[in-house]
């Protein structure tokens, strides 16, 4: 009864909407696509194995919402997975792959914002939109809108990643709830921190010493997409 899951969130791929932060995309979107995804494989497994017989059947006793899964998230999907995971829906969640997680996000934004607010503007909600340098874009720019800053800062405006273990976000969570995690970061990210990630793995195995559940691996010479590593090329087989 195993199955793979790869979708694209709104506005992004060959989803619906245009590829647009200042219009389109949120982060609490995002979420509430993670859930609908789940559902919809879950039904879809329970209804699988109502109509078949056999091992498959007799394994899936349970109600159609009773599945874990393993979530695999690139880079702001990574974010929204470790959010996911960690605050939203912890007990359907099996274990956490984070692939160059977009952690620092708001951090970057916030620094912006001060840019802006230095150009008259004294509040967030003055500020239509903030642009965020981006070598990935095809204008070398992410432009944000308001909606999208709001709905993050309301996301993780309260989360500090570079103010100690004890402050880590999702760490206590996943920690708790015991959720295998995997983050894996390239060398040369030119995008995120790898450190960020590797400060996650090390406050969830905080106090279990080598024994942990959180691994971290960072790959030498790789950037944010990490298209060229044989390792990840190895995991995507």
């Amino acid at each position: 009864c195993d199955c793979l899951t790869r979708f694209d969130f709104r506005g992004h791929g060959e989803s619906t909407l245009n590829f647009d932060f200042e219009h389109d995309f949120m982060v609490s979107g995002a979420l509430d696509d993670v859930v609908a995804v789940l559902d919809h494989v879950d039904v879809t497994l329970e209804s699988a194995s109502v109509e078949d017989s056999g091992t498959c059947k007799e394994q899936r006793q349970h109600d159609a919402y009773a599945a874990k899964h393993v979530l695999i998230g690139f880079s702001l999907g990574g974010l929204v997975a470790a959010r996911f995971a960690a605050d939203v829906a912890p007990d359907r969640v099996a274990a956490l792959v984070l692939l160059a997680p977009g952690f620092g996000f708001w951090e970057r934004v916030e620094k912006q914002l001060l840019v802006t607010n230095s150009d008259g503007c004294s509040d967030t909600l003055e500020i239509n939109r903030v642009r965020i340098p981006s070598a990935y874009m095809p204008d070398g720019e992410i432009v944000l809108g308001n909606r999208f800053i709001q709905d993050l800062r309301e996301q993780w405006g309260s989360e500090e990643w570079y103010s100690g273990l004890t402050r880590i976000p999702f760490a206590q969570s996943l920690r708790e709830h015991d959720i295998p995690l995997l983050v894996i970061s390239g060398e040369e990210d030119e995008v995120v921190d790898w450190r960020l990630g590797a400060s996650l793995v090390k406050a969830v195995n905080s106090g279990a010493g080598e024994g942990g559940r959180a691994k971290f691996v960072l790959l030498a010479g790789e950037n944010h997409r990490m298209n060229s590593s044989s390792e990840i090329i190895a995991l995507e087989r």
